[in-house]
């Protein structure tokens, strides 16, 4: 590592939903076609004579001559050739039935509907009862559970079911609602290939109704079923999403791809498949987010680059072995360093003022838009679990490997400019040239950004970096770390790493490569941080 004051050497050598088609109408039933009337056919009406009188010819004969006439009336309406003849208006003159319909048989009477079970009063009230108890509630809460429960000790338990029941199954929904959060906006019945799913469904159908009848204890049971329901149907549907989404990809259909695994990655935080392709497929290489106090942040794509310093690079240390590391994960970083009003923003009013003073700090380095600097590592630490707690996402300082990964952007060489030479016109640095600045710039105003968008990754201030300070593992890396305990074992002696260099420092010491170390309580107008933010994958 070069020393940050050119002393001794290092000691080390989340896209619309298909439509689903509709209900049609019932096979071969034309229900648009008007249906002309059947006129019902002409019948033989035979009186029949009382008992002991003598039967009349009359009725028979009328009766043939009503057939014969019908028959004629056929014969005249199908014109002699069998077709029938054009009606009034373009209708069909109705044809004649051939023969008399038989009588229609008589509808069977419906079965008997049983009347529900009459449900144990005292028995819900009881099962209601031991539910409450393991219950949070509200004061009117526990003056309804106080009434239902006088009304039990005298016998009127129909009462006290009415009374106590709303009480529980509001907490249950509760409850419910809160397991499964990752469900809301997911239609169940879409996922008819999954039993888990279906079962949930009916189990909240089931509930709904209980409630909707006021059958409480029921809609409780129904509720828990649902409850234990839960994770298997979250399973189920998120394995299935990822099925679609990767045919989707297959497809080249990349924005529904990326929609269904939000989805699927909402649905299970551990489906490495939908974290793999949103990390690469939701976010643009550069691409800028801010955070509620307006602070910049620049995407860092996941990829590869080779860590360390080439053999003849100029200023090189002997704790710059190269390797390659590997990112699985993207993330966001800072555009530029923590500033003192973004300080202010987070750790309250005049408290960068505040802080630079303690540190007995020269007073001209103290101006909103300068770097934040002589802070402690804990306190860039707590800068960012504050910003978390009040922005809702995660901040966190940048490990030494990400933030060698996000200076290079792509670059080989000694610095992000795709150069291994740097002068105070590229960055805030002592070149020893009349345009060196020798104090604190306003963040991001010298040089120009790199490939990512970045500002200031070379000078200005020295930044903190999450890892203590060790020799490089062996070997290629995957998602390094650094190690999780102090190497020397004493806080008092364990050193962090700082990278970047600063406003008083030589070019060498800016490099990308470049390592250097300090205590974690040390506070200097040439150290300050910048902070890194997770991604948001799915979307809430």
């Amino acid at each position: 590592m070069s020393n940050p004051n050119g002393g001794t050497p290092s000691p080390f050598a989340a896209r619309t939903r298909a439509p689903f088609p509709g209900k049609s109408g019932a096979p071969g039933v034309d229900t648009t076609s008007p249906v002309a009337p059947v006129p019902a056919p002409a019948a033989a009406a035979v009186a029949q004579a009382p008992a002991g009188e003598k039967k009349s010819s009359l009725p028979l004969i009328v009766g043939a001559v009503v057939l014969v006439g019908g028959g004629l009336a056929a014969v005249l309406a199908l014109g002699g050739n069998g077709k029938t003849k054009p009606g009034p208006a373009g209708q069909q003159a109705p044809a004649v039935a051939e023969a008399a319909s038989p009588a229609a048989a008589p509808a069977p009477a419906p079965a008997p509907v049983p009347a529900p079970a009459k449900r144990d009063a005292r028995k819900d009230y009881e099962l209601l009862a031991k539910r409450v108890a393991s219950l949070t509630l509200g004061t009117s809460e526990r003056s309804e559970v106080a009434a239902a429960t006088l009304q039990a000790s005298g016998g009127a338990y129909d009462d006290a079911v009415a009374r106590i029941g709303p009480v529980v199954v509001k907490q249950v929904d509760s409850a419910y609602a809160e397991k499964a959060a990752a469900l809301s906006g997911i239609k169940l019945e879409d996922h008819g290939a999954s039993a888990a799913a279906q079962q949930l469904r009916l189990a909240l159908v089931k509930a709904d109704a209980a409630t909707k009848n006021g059958t409480w204890a029921e809609a409780v049971a129904s509720r828990d079923e649902a409850i234990s329901l839960v994770p298997a149907a979250q399973s189920e549907i998120a394995t299935r999403l990822s099925l679609v989404a990767k045919e989707a990809a297959e497809r080249g259909d990349t924005d529904l791809a990326t929609y269904f695994f939000e989805q699927a990655l909402r649905l299970d935080p551990r489906n490495q498949a939908a974290r793999s392709h949103l990390f690469v497929h939701k976010f643009k290489p550069g691409q800028t987010l801010r955070a509620a106090n307006g602070m910049e942040f620049a995407y860092v794509p996941p990829g590869e680059f080779t860590r360390g310093s080439r053999t003849a690079e100029p200023g090189r240390s002997a704790d710059e072995e190269q390797a390659q590391v590997k990112f699985t994960g993207g993330f966001f970083l800072g555009v530029t360093e923590v500033t003192q009003r973004q300080w202010d923003q987070v750790m309250g009013p005049g408290a960068a003022s505040r802080t630079i003073t303690a540190a007995r700090a020269k007073g001209d380095t103290i101006a909103p838009e300068l770097p934040m600097h002589s802070v402690r590592w804990d306190e860039a630490r707590a800068f960012g679990e504050k910003l978390s707690a009040m922005d809702g996402k995660r901040y966190r300082l940048p490990t030494e490997a990400e933030w060698e990964y996000a200076c290079r952007a792509g670059t080989t060489t000694a610095f992000n400019i795709g150069s291994d030479g740097l002068s105070a016109r590229d960055a805030n640095i002592d070149d020893g040239s009349a345009a060196a600045a020798s104090t604190l710039a306003p963040a991001g105003t010298v040089g120009r950004p790199n490939a990512w968008g970045l500002r200031d990754m070379h000078g200005n201030v020295w930044e903190w970096c999450a890892d203590w300070s060790a020799p490089y593992a062996r070997g290629d890396q995957v998602d390094p770390t650094g190690p999780a305990e102090d190497t020397i074992g004493s806080v008092d002696l364990a050193m962090k790493v700082v990278r970047g260099g600063g406003w008083n420092s030589p070019a060498s010491d800016a490099r990308s490569a470049n390592r250097w170390e300090y205590s974690p309580a040390v506070t200097t107008p040439y150290i300050g941080f910048r902070i890194a933010m997770e991604p948001e994958l799915s979307s809430r």
